[in-house]
């Protein structure tokens, strides 16, 4: 079954196309939908940034770690920057109680839900966070979770800055 559902999710993915898009705008969008709906998330960073990604995919890459944010700490912070080598990168930041650093790669396994590390919440199947992986390395990125220093996690989504393919 989960085979079958990631390589559902895999296809779909692969079969949408890249469009470009103002990168600042879709995160905007994200955290408005999530602040309408009662939860503090907030938007920090560029004014503008176009990029070229597969949207519906990416906003659910987003959506999946913002999500895990306000489920586990209540919040979360958003910001969108640039790093060296025109890589974009996308920052989740919450001030929950952040997962151990031996768990840090085995929360992206399929299933695995880090009971131990944000255990007060039970919902879920433990694959959002392997779904936003797949999809950040379908874009040619990647996905890096930090524990912050005091409390909370740092997730970063680093995507190559790319035009539009025709």
């Amino acid at each position: 079954m989960l085979d079958d559902t990631l390589e559902y999710l895999r296809d779909d993915a692969r079969s949408e196309a890249m469009f470009l898009i103002d990168l600042s705008s879709f995160l905007q969008t994200i955290c408005s939908d999530f602040a309408d709906t009662g939860h503090p998330v907030a938007y920090v960073g560029l004014a503008r940034l176009s990029c070229a990604c597969r949207p519906r995919a990416l906003s659910r890459a987003v959506t999946n770690i913002v999500e895990n944010a306000v489920k586990h700490a209540g919040n979360a912070t958003v910001s969108l920057g640039i790093r060296p080598a025109d890589l974009v990168e996308i920052e989740v930041v919450d001030d929950g109680p952040g997962i151990p650093s031996a768990l840090l790669d085995k929360v992206f396994e399929p299933f695995f839900k880090g009971n131990d590390a944000r255990v007060q919440d039970s919902t879920g199947f433990g694959l959002g966070l392997s779904i936003a992986r797949d999809i950040v390395k379908r874009h040619g990125g990647s996905i890096e979770m930090h524990p912050r220093q005091t409390t909370g996690l740092r997730v970063l989504l680093v995507l190559p800055h790319k035009q539009l393919l025709n």
